[in-house]
């Protein structure tokens, strides 16, 4: 066999072998591109690939988060500002306390509005209320909202606390209510 008939197979063979390893790498980006269409697999392939597989997303329960207080159509981005449209709205900053990490820290700004009523607070809300136990103002998420025979109260906690806080949160404690967080 010639020296040119040797190179021409091991260049056939060397093309064939790189055809297939270059097949597999199509079809690997294929099945992904196809698969960022659908979030549902997305996700799974993400998770199957980052978890360990003892750990169970069904064991997981829901929480009660804050309420949606600014509509998308209040938020205007321009090059320059990003505006939101909310009437009485206040700036707030946060003593690093730890109670609320890991939502509120040192260096997180809040954007907080007055609620004119009980019935504008739910449980999953984060309020700035006075305290009748602590000076000063308090940050903490409502858990449990009631009424007994002095009226509508709330049950608070910081999400960092084990226990709630002390005694029950009339509406005239409550002063603000958090309905953003820039950090």
């Amino acid at each position: 066999m010639t020296v040119m008939k040797r190179f021409t197979l091991a260049m056939a063979g060397l093309f064939f072998i790189l055809g297939g390893v270059l097949g597999m790498l199509i079809n690997e980006v294929f099945n992904n591109i196809t698969d960022l269409a659908s979030p549902t697999v997305q996700s799974q392939k993400i998770l199957e690939k980052t978890l360990p597989s003892d750990i169970r997303f069904s064991d997981v329960r829901q929480k009660a988060s804050p309420q949606d207080r600014i509509k998308e159509s209040q938020i205007h981005v321009y090059d320059n500002r990003v505006v939101i449209d909310i009437p009485n709205m206040e700036w707030a900053t946060y003593t690093d306390t730890l109670s609320m990490d890991p939502v509120l820290d040192q260096g997180a700004n809040g954007l907080e509005i007055i609620p004119k009523s009980p019935a504008e607070l739910e449980v999953g809300d984060i309020v700035a209320y006075e305290s009748a136990y602590v000076h000063g103002i308090i940050v903490h998420r409502i858990i449990k909202i009631g009424t007994d025979n002095q009226g509508w109260y709330a049950i608070t906690r910081g999400d960092n606390n084990d226990s709630p806080d002390p005694g029950k949160i009339r509406f005239e404690q409550v002063k603000r209510v958090l309905a953003a967080v820039i950090y």
